[in-house]
C-alpha cells in the first residue's frame, strides 16, 4: 500500500502539500521525478533552467534520503509515453495513491489528465493539489463567471478572497521507516552545460530560503523605489527558485507577513509592490487555464492574429546578440545571454523594442527568452511578451512605445548598468553613453533603426 508523490516543478520537502498529505496517509512513501529531454527541447527550455532543475533534483534526492523516502526516476522520449511508464512503476511498487501538484501549461495539464485517466482504469487514486497559486484557477471569476482578463480587478478579487490561513505552510515530513525500495541515480545532463550557472544560481532549498531571507531583510522595504533601476540590487531574483519549486509562493508571503508583523502590507509600500508581482505571477497562471490559446502560439486579442510582421532575420539576430546600437537594449541582452537572467524593467524594454521598433513577431522573442532564461516560465513570459506587443490581456495600448534612449536616461542615468555589460562604452561620460552614435566609439554599431521613424512605422502597422 504505497503512496507515490510525483515531483514536477516543486523540488522541495518543506511546504509541499502533496508530500505532506501522502505521508499522513501512511507508509511507505516513494517519490518520483520524470525527465523528458525531447519535451524540454519542444518547449525551448534553456540550459540554464534545466541546469537549475537538475541540480535542484539532486538536492531533493538528498533531502528525501534523510526522510528515508527513495526517489525514482523515469526517463521518457516524449510525454505521450509517460502515463504508461508511471503506471508500470505503480504496479511494481504496489501504489494505491498518486499525489502531485498541478501545473497549468497546456501540455502539462494534458499529461496530468492522461495519468489520471489511466490510473482510474487500474483503480488507482490520483490526488492533485494547487501549489503554485493561492487561489486555484477558476476560483476567481467576474460577475459573468468568466476568467479575469484585466489585472486590477483580479487583484481586488485576490485580496477579497484571501483567508487568514492562505499562506500557511506545510511542515517537512518526519523520517519514515526504512524501505527496501532503492533510490535511482540522477541521470547525466541531457543539455549543454555551463559551469557559470552553478555559481550564479546555486540549487537547494537552503539556498532559496537564504536568498529569500536576505531579500526580505535587506531590500524588501526599498523594493518599490529601487526595482526599476537595473544597476541596483533592488529586485529579489527569486523567480528561478519559484520556477522550479525550490521555493513556494506561500513561503514568500509568510516571510513578508512576518516582516510586517503578521499581515500583508499596504499595496503602496515597497513590500506591497513585491506582493503585487507575486499576484501578477498568479494572474498569468489563471490566464493560461482560462484562455488556453495563449499557450498554443495564439494572441489573446484575436484581431492581432494576422499582423504582417516584418521578421527580418538579420535584425532579429542583432537583437538576440545585443548589437542593436541602443546601449540599454544591448546591455540587457548581453546580461541575458551571459547569465540566464534579465532585470524585469529591461524585459519590457527589450521586448517592446523587438515588436514595435523592428516589427518582429513577439512569438520569436518569446521563444528566444525561453531558450535563455533560467526562470523561463511560460505563463509569465507569454503574458509579458503579449503585454509588450499589445496583443494580450491587460496589454499596453499599441501606441505605447518605449523610447530606448529616454528609458536608458531615466533608469540607468549614470550608465552604470550599461558599462557593466558593454565595456567598450566605458570611456563615454554619463550623458554620452546613452547615445554613443553621436561620438566616436570603436567596435559599437550604429542604431539599427531610428526611434522616431520606427515609432511612426509601428503606429501605421498596428492601425492596419
Amino acid at each position: 500500500m504505497t503512496q507515490l508523490v510525483w515531483f514536477r516543478s516543486d523540488l522541495r520537502i518543506h511546504d509541499h502539500a502533496a508530500l505532506s498529505r501522502a505521508c499522513q496517509r501512511g507508509e511507505p512513501v516513494v517519490a518520483l521525478a520524470c525527465i523528458c529531454p525531447n519535451q524540454s527541447q519542444v518547449d525551448g527550455e534553456s540550459p540554464a533552467r534545466q541546469s537549475l532543475w537538475r541540480r535542484g533534483l539532486t538536492a531533493l534526492r538528498s533531502n528525501l534520503e534523510r526522510c528515508h523516502i527513495p526517489l525514482k526516476i523515469i526517463v521518457a522520449d516524449e510525454y505521450a509515453s509517460l502515463p504508461d511508464k508511471i503506471l508500470s512503476l505503480c504496479e511494481a511498487l504496489d501504489v494505491t495513491h498518486i499525489h502531485f501538484h498541478h501545473r497549468y501549461e497546456w501540455h502539462e495539464r494534458r499529461l496530468a489528465h492522461a495519468v489520471k485517466k489511466l490510473a482510474q482504469t487500474h483503480e488507482l487514486l490520483t490526488i492533485g493539489y494547487h501549489d503554485q497559486v493561492i487561489h486555484p484557477p477558476g476560483s476567481l471569476t467576474t460577475l459573468r463567471d468568466d476568467y479575469y482578463s484585466v489585472f486590477t480587478p483580479f487583484k481586488r478579487a485576490w485580496y477579497r478572497e484571501l483567508t487568514p490561513d492562505a499562506w500557511q505552510t506545510w511542515p517537512a515530513p518526519a523520517p519514515q521507516s526504512k524501505t527496501d525500495i532503492t533510490a535511482d541515480p540522477i541521470p547525466d545532463p541531457w543539455f549543454p552545460t555551463a559551469a557559470r550557472y552553478d555559481e550564479l544560481w546555486p540549487a537547494g532549498e537552503d539556498t532559496a530560503q537564504q536568498r529569500l531571507a536576505e531579500f526580505v531583510e535587506d531590500h524588501l522595504d526599498d523594493y518599490g523605489s529601487e526595482r526599476d533601476f537595473p544597476a541596483l540590487d533592488g529586485t529579489s531574483q527569486l523567480s528561478p527558485y519559484l520556477n522550479v519549486g525550490l521555493l513556494s509562493v506561500r513561503q514568500c508571503l509568510e516571510a513578508i507577513s512576518l516582516h510586517q508583523g503578521g499581515h500583508l502590507p499596504d499595496t503602496k509600500t515597497g513590500a506591497g509592490s513585491w506582493v503585487n508581482e507575486l499576484i501578477w505571477r498568479e494572474f498569468y497562471r489563471h490566464v493560461l487555464v482560462g484562455f488556453p490559446q495563449v499557450s498554443q502560439g495564439e494572441p489573446f486579442k484575436q484581431r492581432y492574429g494576422t499582423l504582417p510582421w516584418r521578421n527580418d532575420p538579420d535584425e532579429f539576430q542583432r537583437w538576440c546578440d545585443g548589437r542593436t546600437g541602443y546601449p540599454l537594449i544591448d546591455a540587457a541582452m548581453t546580461q541575458l545571454n551571459q547569465t540566464g537572467w534579465m532585470h524585469n524593467r529591461l524585459r519590457m524594454v527589450t521586448a517592446m523594442f523587438l515588436c514595435k521598433h523592428l516589427l518582429i513577431d513577439w512569438r520569436l522573442g518569446e521563444r528566444y527568452f525561453m531558450s535563455r532564461l533560467v526562470d523561463g516560465d511560460q505563463a509569465a513570459n507569454n503574458g509579458g511578451w503579449q503585454w509588450c506587443a499589445s496583443t494580450g490581456t491587460d496589454a499596453a495600448p499599441y501606441f505605447r512605445i518605449f523610447n530606448p534612449i529616454t528609458q536608458s536616461q531615466r533608469f540607468d542615468p549614470k550608465g552604470e548598468f550599461i558599462r557593466r555589460w558593454l565595456p567598450q562604452l566605458q570611456a563615454l561620460d554619463n550623458k554620452q553613453i546613452h547615445e554613443p552614435w553621436k561620438h566616436a566609439v570603436v567596435d559599437y554599431p550604429d542604431p539599427i533603426v531610428d526611434h522616431k521613424a520606427a515609432r511612426l512605422r509601428a503606429l501605421e502597422f498596428y492601425k492596419g
